[in-house]
């Protein structure tokens, strides 16, 4: 191999940089190839050359190694050997020496640190000793001078130093067994129990406030050398105490003084007293009122806000009163339980009563009715903690504020284990709702009322079917009825509500639903009732059960003149309750409870006034036909076989036009314009379909008469198509429209057809009615008159040139 490096690679280009130490691949490339079009040109060529090199390389390197190998004599590679393997044992001791050296330090490291290691446990015993000590002395001077403050009833220091003691307690829970802690705890639980029946004692013999009982000038002295009882002052320390002894203790305090409070209250409104029945109600909220003055002028400062006195007072005041309450209505020999009036009056001032007392003490325990939260400035014991391997912890960081944690609360719970205070922690600041805490008591006694409202219900809808005036202020006018119904149920939601919004509410909800479905069927007595024709009757004879009734859609109606009005006034009243209940479910969904809203539903009341529309506009177009069953009367008394001058528009034609236009105008004034729309609709395919059915029935048609009742047609068609816009202007809805012009085209076809000559009768018919059967064919020439063998004839031809 040359000094210049491996051969051949000097062909290739920048050889000098391939043999270079700081090589580098992309600076090569970039130099080899400066441009896009080189790059695309040679580099073929550059990759099969560079190939060559590399093959040419491991060549040489190859025979480098074998002529390496074939130099050396059979000593020399021996002695390569041998000294490979000194080489290997000279590195083989130095590694032992080492690992040797470094155990020694270790030793040596573990002795030093041992030492120092035995300095920080002593230095860690000693410092929790020396606490322990200072804690001890203090634990002893505490429990000397509470005993001393206990027993001269120095309640505001005992109180202190109460605190004290109990929080210096929690260090020495796990030396119950020493003798002198053992001591000490059998003092302090001495003096707990001195001092609890010593306030219990003192608050006692305060006595009944209500009554005028209760002396505030034996509590007006200081305490004495000879230990004489102190005045309200001392009163207040001892509240101290009573919350330095725990919640049970001052749960108990509470309880005493809130029975000792209300006994006479019990003695005054025993159940055989005059003013323990519902109608005085209000004696026994002014009798409270009385206590609760009492107690703000004798023991405002007495008592910590926190205790919330008077309203704990209240709450067991609303429970004594709820119980007798209850027992009241619970009495069937009592007038009260049935007095509708006397329970809705007792109920309305006890919510009246529970409004006042929520408003008073959220004034005046407004403050402190939040949630208490951690003191941001409260200070840890400097003191290291040490975890179970004894490495110290900061008390500062999250871990040492975790472990301390966990053993303050560790220490906590042994101690209510011990003394069995275990009486669960209330939060004290949260006050229980006293809305519907007696006035809840009436709610399942409140059946009197909602019949009281039923029976109202029931009174108004006595008259509706006598009661035919009309209230106008709306689009269209409607029965003063409905109006009344609903601003009575809207009263009666109203007064229920300033009740209860509950179980009474819901089923008041029931008896406006009862009340709505029992009006939609009086409403439909305003209109004439139905009549069965004869052959609805006869069909009825046939069924099995004939007391079954007839289908509606098969009875008919007889509308007076004028009547007309009357039913339109039932659809507008029926649309008006339609749109009215739906605002009325919206509103009980508002304001009933929460537990109720999914089950309110009204859409069954409003399917009944929609039945009872679309039977009005039965009764409207039934009853319209039969005005017009004379015009059609008149129609089949005419011969039209023998017809034979064509003059103006038939009599049956005036007389049909008079009666429609009198009906529809009385109609359009009264309906909504979806309704009249309806009503045109139904009416115009019935009168189309019964007047076809009229041209059917006459036997023989003269070729002049056709002419005169495609005059009648003309006529009764422009009639028709007028009827949606009869006394307006504007044009008639398209699909009314041609629905009608197809109809009365089908008529004049077959009236041409009647009109047509025998001879061209079949090609005439084609042209008219291109897909008409032979049966169509033979309707005509039965209208025809024609007799059965030329029909015959007819109807071959028809038949023989491709009719169908």
């Amino acid at each position: 191999m040359s000094a210049t490096g491996p051969p051949g690679l000097a062909s290739l280009p920048n050889s000098q940089l391939l043999t270079s130490e700081n090589f580098s691949a992309l600076d090569y490339i970039n130099s080899t190839f400066t441009t896009t079009s080189s790059l695309e040109t040679n580099l073929s060529s550059f990759s099969s050359q560079i190939s060559s090199n590399i093959s040419s390389l491991d060549g040489h390197i190859s025979h480098a190694i074998q002529s390496q190998s074939s130099s050396n004599t059979g000593a020399s590679k021996t002695g390569d050997i041998d000294q490979a393997r000194t080489a290997i044992m000279s590195l083989k001791n130095k590694i032992e020496d080492i690992a040797m050296k470094a155990d020694k330090s270790e030793r040596m490291v573990q002795v030093i640190c041992q030492d120092i290691k035995q300095l920080d446990y002593a230095k860690r015993h000693l410092q929790t000793t020396i606490t322990a000590l200072k804690r001890l002395h203090m634990l002893v001077n505490a429990v000397q001078q509470l005993s001393t403050m206990a027993s001269s009833k120095q309640y505001a220091s005992a109180a202190n130093l109460l605190d004290a003691v109990s929080q210096l307690t929690v260090h020495f829970i796990d030396f119950q067994n020493v003798p002198k802690i053992a001591d000490l705890t059998r003092t302090v639980e001495s003096v707990r129990e001195d001092l609890s029946k010593q306030i219990f004692e003192a608050f006692e013999e305060i006595g009944e406030l209500a009554s005028g009982a209760a002396k505030p000038e034996d509590f007006e002295r200081d305490v004495d050398s000879e230990g004489e009882k102190g005045g309200f002052s001392n009163l207040k320390e001892a509240c101290l105490v009573v919350d330095a002894l725990g919640h049970r203790a001052k749960q108990r305090q509470i309880s005493s003084f809130c029975d000792s409070q209300l006994k006479s209250y019990s003695k005054i409104f025993r159940p055989t007293e005059e003013h323990s029945s519902l109608d005085s109600v209000d004696r026994r909220f002014a009798w409270f009122r009385r206590l609760l003055k009492s107690i703000d002028e004798r023991f405002e400062s007495v008592f910590p806000p926190h205790w919330h006195l008077q309203y704990k007072i209240c709450l067991q005041f609303l429970q004594q009163t709820r119980e007798s309450l209850q027992a009241k209505l619970e009495d069937d020999t009592s007038p009260d339980s049935e007095n509708v009036i006397v329970i809705v009056k007792a109920l309305q001032k006890s919510l009246m009563f529970e409004k006042e007392m929520t408003s008073r003490f959220e004034r005046d325990y407004g403050s402190s009715v939040e949630n208490t939260t951690v003191d941001k400035n409260q200070t840890y014991d400097a003191d290291m903690e040490y975890d179970s391997d004894g490495n110290t912890v900061d008390p500062r960081s999250a871990r040492g504020i975790k472990m301390r944690y966990l053993r303050e609360r560790a220490k906590k719970k042994a101690i209510a284990e011990k003394t069995g205070d275990t009486t669960p922690q209330v939060d004290e600041h949260a006050l229980l709702p006293i809305q519907g805490m007696l006035s809840g008591v009436f709610h399942p006694y409140m059946g009197p009322y909602v019949a009281l409202e039923r029976q109202n219900l029931e009174e108004q809808l006595a008259t509706v079917v006598a009661d035919s005036n009309l209230d106008n202020r709306g689009e269209m006018p409607v029965f003063t009825s409905s109006i009344n119904l609903f601003v009575y149920m809207k009263n009666s939601i109203n007064r229920c509500c300033a009740l209860t919004t509950g179980l009474v509410f819901f089923n008041l909800y029931k008896e406006y639903k009862a009340a709505l479905k029992s009006y939609a069927k009086t409403l439909l007595m305003k209109i004439p009732q139905p009549y069965v024709s004869s052959m609805a009757m006869a069909a009825q004879q046939l069924r099995k059960d004939k007391d079954d009734p007839v289908n509606p859609k098969m009875a008919n109606y007889r509308l007076p003149s004028g009547e007309e009005t009357t039913v339109c006034h039932v659809i507008d009243t029926c649309e008006y309750c339609v749109d009215t209940i739906e605002a009325l479910e919206e509103l009980i969904k508002d304001k009933i409870d929460e537990s109720y809203k999914d089950t309110v539903d009204m859409m069954d009341e409003g399917d009944e006034f929609g039945e009872g529309t679309t039977i009005a506009l039965r009764v409207l177009i039934s009853g319209l036909e039969n005005r017009l069953e004379a015009g059609f009367k008149e129609f089949g008394r005419i011969n039209w076989g023998e017809f034979d001058d064509v003059g103006e528009e038939s009599p049956y034609v005036q007389t049909m036009t008079a009666t429609i236009s009198q009906f529809f105008d009385l109609c359009q004034k009264s309906l909504p314009s979806i309704y009249y729309r309806n009503l045109c609709d139904k009416f115009a395919a019935n009168f189309l379909k019964n007047y076809n059915a009229a041209l059917l029935k006459v036997k023989r048609y003269s070729d002049i008469s056709t002419q005169q009742i495609l005059l009648d047609v003309y006529s009764l068609k422009s009639l028709i198509l007028k009827l949606p816009i009869l006394n307006g202007s504007g044009i008639a809805p398209n699909m009314y429209v041609t629905h009608c012009t197809k109809e009365f085209q089908s008529i004049e076809i077959l009236l041409k057809l009647i009109g047509t000559t025998v001879s061209i009768l079949v090609e005439v018919f084609r042209q008219q009615k291109p897909d008409g059967s032979m049966k169509d064919l033979q309707v005509v020439m039965q209208a025809k008159g024609i007799k059965r063998v030329q029909q015959q004839e007819l109807l071959e031809q028809f038949g023989g040139e491709g009719g169908v």
